[in-house]
């Protein structure tokens, strides 16, 4: 119930001295008029940060406080695509980060929950 930001990442990497993960993420924050901002970030492996997009996370006007939004990040070949609370944010392809592991994370004096994890390999869908 605190302001801060959570995020999902995926192709994601730590860096030589440690201190970050490079990779594509979506970032949903909770902000302290609790409304919501939602953001589809890229962190290179040479530092460079780049934010595709940052915007208000629309929300059901019934629910202008919901106890859980939806986060979705796909992966497949060069490309990368980002949705949150089944909406489409973002979509970059000929991405140059290929490789990686999924990671979920909050930034300093955060606390977030999260629920209803799914990992799926897409390239089993091949034929």
């Amino acid at each position: 119930q605190q302001p801060g930001t959570a995020w999902v990442a995926v192709r994601t990497s730590v860096t030589v001295g440690g201190n970050r993960l490079d990779g594509y993420r979506v970032a949903l924050t909770r902000n302290s008029d609790n409304t919501y901002t939602v953001a589809a970030i890229a962190t290179s492996n040479i530092g460079q940060q780049t934010i595709y997009i940052s915007e208000p996370m629309p929300l059901d006007p019934s629910n202008p406080t919901p106890e859980w939004i939806s986060v979705l990040l796909i992966a497949y070949h060069d490309q990368v695509a980002f949705f949150a609370n089944g909406r489409f944010i973002y979509a970059q392809d000929k991405i140059n980060i290929l490789g990686g592991s999924v990671a979920l994370g909050v930034d300093p004096n955060t606390t977030a929950d999260f629920d209803h994890f799914q990992l799926r390999d897409a390239a089993s869908d091949e034929h």
